[in-house]
């Protein structure tokens, strides 16, 4: 089975189950682009696009067999400018690289918080901004792309390897290499490829204590004691930040992957669960939820263990709170179904009478957030 074929394999078992996350594309790209130290940060950020700068040049000018007219307005235009076959590849970058859905990073002044976004048009825009505005401080680059921002983050919080993602000051950057990283500040629980990724989240400012260390590792295997899976857990790996804040991140490969991560997934958005007639009840700080449908299958049917496994969601709630941990809120994956009534009139020519058919249609919402608990 080719790679596209298991990942929508997987993908359409997780909505078996009534639950959809993020499937991000193996061909995404990821492009740090500078904002002119900052200056456009706020521009691009509150209306949503980015820019890039050498209007006198366009896409045109820029190929391969015109170079030496581009070299020409550079030097005529931008005579500060020393190296013009960069400024010539900046060009083709933004507007034949850049696709539409790959994540761009902006870095506001001194590169203190970046904000990530999705392209979303393959097409460049131009846009001829007044002198007036110009004047007034309006960023005056014609070249456009159209971008959503979905997080904005402080490179405080950024792994030693996006730090040297940051010591790039090119104006458009290739960060392909740090893809796991970035797919990684955008979502806490999805699906790439053939792998399922799962995020628990550690906020806490100091270490960790070994014995909180050793339980939060050891969640996935406690918890396997309660899920209707045939999940080895021994094909499931980890890699874990030592320092704090840091990051524990699961994977798993491959459908038999889905049950296990889905019963994770629900049973740490809970610390108390019941089973009720075949049916899982969670309550959480507010927050219920009763499967419906096959969802509850995923939670093993035994009375027997409901006050142990309590104490074990229990546990796992005080290590959490003591230890500032969130981990992937269930609830903002499930798929909400909502009935809603369209009258259709049907017209019967031979007795020339009015029926009226009541059609029931089904919409589906998914919240794709991060959702943390």
């Amino acid at each position: 089975m080719d790679a596209n074929a298991v990942n929508e394999e997987i993908y359409l078992e997780f909505k078996k189950f009534g639950i959809e996350i993020p499937n991000i594309s193996m061909d995404r790209g990821y492009w740090l682009i500078r904002t002119s130290a900052g200056e456009w940060y706020d521009e691009f950020s509150n209306h949503g696009f980015i820019g890039i700068n050498w209007n006198e040049l366009t896409r045109e000018n820029c190929k391969s067999d015109k170079r030496t007219e581009a070299e020409a307005i550079i030097s005529k235009n931008y005579p500060e400018s020393k190296q013009p076959g960069k400024i010539i590849k900046n060009i083709i970058k933004f507007y034949e690289e850049i696709k539409k859905d790959d994540v761009v990073m902006i870095p506001d002044v001194n590169s203190k918080k970046i904000n990530f976004g999705i392209v979303v048009e393959d097409d460049v825009y131009e846009t001829l901004v007044p002198k007036e505005k110009i004047d007034k401080g309006y960023c005056p680059y014609r070249k456009r792309r159209k971008v959503k921002w979905v997080k904005e983050v402080s490179r405080n919080s950024f792994n030693l390897k996006l730090f040297r993602m940051m010591q790039s000051h090119n104006t458009i950057s290739n960060a392909n290499e740090y893809a796991d990283e970035i797919d990684s500040i955008l979502n806490d629980f999805y699906l790439k490829g053939d792998l399922i990724h799962y995020k628990i989240k550690v906020a806490k400012e100091k270490d960790l204590n070994y014995k909180a260390l050793r339980d939060l590792v050891n969640i996935p295997w406690v918890l396997a004691d309660y899920i209707d899976t045939d999940y080895d857990l021994n094909e499931l790996t980890t890699t874990i930040s030592v320092q704090s804040p840091g990051d524990q991140k699961l994977t798993g490969k491959g459908k038999k992957s889905v049950t296990f991560f889905i019963g994770m997934a629900t049973l740490c958005s809970a610390p108390i669960v019941a089973i009720i007639g075949g049916e899982v009840n969670i309550n959480s700080n507010g927050y219920s939820f009763k499967s419906e449908g096959v969802l509850k299958y995923i939670i093993k049917d035994d009375y027997s263990k409901l006050e142990e496994i309590n104490k074990k969601l229990e546990d796992i709630e005080r290590l959490k709170k003591e230890n500032n941990i969130k981990t992937p809120n269930v609830k903002e994956y499930i798929l909400e179904e909502t009935e809603t009534e369209e009258t259709e009139e049907i017209i019967d020519e031979n007795k020339k009478t009015k029926k009226i058919h009541k059609v029931k249609k089904t919409s589906k919402r998914t919240e794709k957030q991060t959702g943390e608990n």
